[in-house]
């Protein structure tokens, strides 16, 4: 992670900007597989691959008074699977008949959109 801080106007005004890019591999999660004898679903946890998150984060602090500040953040995500062959559906997935996705390539679950 990269970071930057700058102060201005008798450190009134404040800002921070950082970077950050994350590369994982060997990334666990649920993974699905289709019984060859029964036609079952079974999930388990394993090793899925990787993924790849980025983003930029800004924070500024202005203080208007000694007792009134205010303050603005922003925070932009880019998350993804880089290696996720035999994800478990949602349940939307499974409602259509695909109990098992590949999701390589697919925005990671539940990070923010």
């Amino acid at each position: 992670m990269k970071s930057r801080q700058r102060q201005l106007f008798d450190r009134r005004l404040s800002f921070e900007l950082a970077a950050f890019y994350n590369k994982f591999k060997g990334l666990q999660a649920s993974v699905a597989d289709v019984s060859g004898t029964t036609g079952a679903v079974l999930v388990s946890i394993a090793n899925v691959g990787g993924a790849v998150s980025k983003g930029i984060e800004l924070e500024s602090r202005l203080r208007l008074t000694r007792q009134l500040s205010a303050g603005l953040e922003l925070s932009i995500l880019d998350s993804y699977y880089t290696n996720y062959r035999n994800a478990g559906g949602s349940a939307y997935d499974v409602a259509l008949g695909h109990p098992i996705v590949d999701l390589t390539g697919a925005k990671t679950r539940y990070a923010p959109d």
